[in-house]
C-alpha cells in the first residue's frame, strides 16, 4: 500500500488495476488478498497507507467477490470501521462506501472482466473529498481521495474561478 518500494512504478490506480488483474487470473488468492488488506488496515499508524488501503479495498469490493465463508467477516470488519465513533470522518466514509460495494458484489456477483484504469479511477473519485465553497450558491468542488493540501487548494481555486470569481479572493486568503 505504498509503504515499501516495489518493482512496478505506478500510482494508486495502476497498482489497483494490477492487483485486480492478478486476482482475476488466480481466484484462489482472492480471500488471501482481502485478509491481507484487513490486516494492513488494522491499527496502521501511517495515514497515507490507510488511505491507499481503503482505496484498494473499495476497488476490490467493486470488482471481485470473496467466498461465502469470508464474506461475513469482511462485512463485519468494514461495518466496524463505518460505525466507529472515534475514527476520522474520511475513514468512516471510505468504509461506508466499501460496505456498499462489497454488499453489491456479493449479491450480484463479480465482474467478468478486469475494470479499466478509468473505471478504477472512478471508484477512487467516488470516495472523493467534497469541499463546499463559501456560499451555498457556489458548487461543490470534488477532489481525489489521494489529494494533498496543495491539490485541494488548486481544485477549490479552479472551481471558484469558474463559478464565482467574486469568491476567489476569499478562498485564496484562507491559506491556499
Amino acid at each position: 500500500m505504498g509503504d515499501r518500494p516495489h518493482d512496478r512504478d505506478g500510482d494508486a490506480v495502476s497498482d489497483a488495476h494490477w492487483m485486480v488483474q492478478k486476482l482475476m487470473k488466480e481466484p484462489t488468492l482472492i480471500d488471501e488478498a482481502y485478509s491481507q488488506l484487513c490486516k494492513q488496515l488494522t491499527n496502521n499508524p501511517t495515514q497515507e497507507s490507510v488511505k491507499r488501503g481503503w482505496g484498494l479495498f473499495s476497488v476490490l469490493a467493486a470488482s471481485i467477490r470473496p467466498t461465502k465463508s469470508l464474506y461475513p467477516s469482511l462485512l463485519n470488519f468494514v461495518e466496524s470501521h463505518a460505525s466507529a465513533e472515534k475514527a476520522p470522518v474520511i475513514i468512516v466514509n471510505a468504509a461506508s462506501y466499501t460496505r456498499a460495494k462489497l454488499t453489491r458484489v456479493f449479491q450480484i456477483g463479480p465482474r467478468r472482466s478486469v475494470p479499466s484504469l478509468q473505471e478504477i479511477n472512478l471508484v477512487l473519485v467516488s470516495m472523493s473529498l467534497r469541499v463546499t465553497l463559501l456560499s451555498p450558491s457556489v458548487p461543490i468542488a470534488l477532489t481525489n481521495w489521494f489529494a494533498n493540501a496543495s491539490s485541494i487548494c488548486t481544485v477549490i481555486t479552479s472551481a471558484a474561478l469558474r463559478s464565482a470569481p467574486q469568491y476567489l479572493e476569499s478562498v485564496l486568503s484562507r491559506s491556499c
